[in-house]
This record gives C-alpha cells, structure tokens and sequence, in this order.
C-alpha cells in the first residue's frame, strides 16, 4: 500500500518547501537511509552503479524472503528522484515516514523558529491530519512546536529542543 501511494499518488504524501538547503538536505535523507539499508539489509537492499555526488545509479529492493528473484524485486532509479522527490525513494527504502526540518525562516514561520518542516513523504502517521495543514498544523515551513501544539505533555518535555 506504502509503494501504490508513493508511486502512485506522490502528490497526496510528499511534500517539499523550495529551495536548495531543503532539497540538499532531502538528498542527503535519501542517501543516507539508502547507504544504511543497503549495508543492514543486503540481502534485500543492493546500490548498483551508485554515485551520490552525480545523483545517479540504482537501489534495488528485494522483498524480504524473496532474495535472487529477480522478477519479485524493485529497481530504484535514482535519478528518478534525486532532483525533485528524494525523500519519495528514502520512504520506498523504510516502513516509516520520512522528513527533514531546517533551521527556521521557512515559508509559513519565522527566522525565530528553531526546527521547522520543510519536506516529508507521509503516508500513515500524518494522513489523517493532512500534509497540507488543512486538518492540523502539518505545514511546511511551521517549526514543530506548532506542528505539535496538538500533543499532551510535548511542551512540557521537549521545551527545550522545540
């Protein structure tokens, strides 16, 4: 269901505020989450041709238990993403989903605000509240005090990193 909502409707699950330090910030996500894959789980999860730099190369993913069968294995191209979703390919690699913050001054806050949403891909945790914000405060560019302002005790135990 995950890979459908990734593949198929990539514009209802992802979401990426403009500009170069979000989308470097979701390369380095994708690259990291597929170069971790790849050595925890490589029977499942191989790099083929890859060079990060170039944005260029392949994760292949075999279904757990289905290692060799090639008819029942995914073939990632990186480039597909690399310059527009990278975050899409870094959620495909994992069960749960994925984002990035950046220090604040985002579209929808302030220079004030400490760690701000700027790209995720959510396909079940924040559904129900809309990435858009329209059901919630999940908007890109609102630190994560506001995002949460929702969640009982947040504040009072993560004051200081929020």
């Amino acid at each position: 269901m995950k890979r459908e909502l990734l593949l198929g409707r990539r514009e209802a699950v992802h979401r990426c505020e403009p500009g170069p330090a979000v989308l470097r910030a979701a390369q380095e996500t994708q690259w990291l989450v597929a170069e971790h894959a790849a050595h925890e789980w490589p029977q499942e999860v191989r790099l083929q041709g890859v060079d990060w730099r170039a944005g260029v190369g392949a994760v292949v993913v075999a279904p757990a238990g289905a290692a060799g069968a090639d008819d029942d294995e995914h073939r990632y191209e990186i480039s597909d993403y690399w310059a527009h979703a990278p975050l899409v390919l870094a959620s495909l690699l994992v069960q749960a989903d994925a984002g990035t913050g950046g220090g604040g001054g985002g579209t929808g806050g302030s220079a004030a605000i400490r760690h701000a949403f700027a790209a995720g891909c959510a396909c079940f945790s924040f559904t129900e509240l809309g990435l858009d914000g329209e059901r919630g405060n999940m908007k890109t560019g609102h630190g994560l005090a506001q995002i949460h302002a929702a969640v009982p005790g947040l504040h009072e135990h993560l004051a200081v990193i929020l």
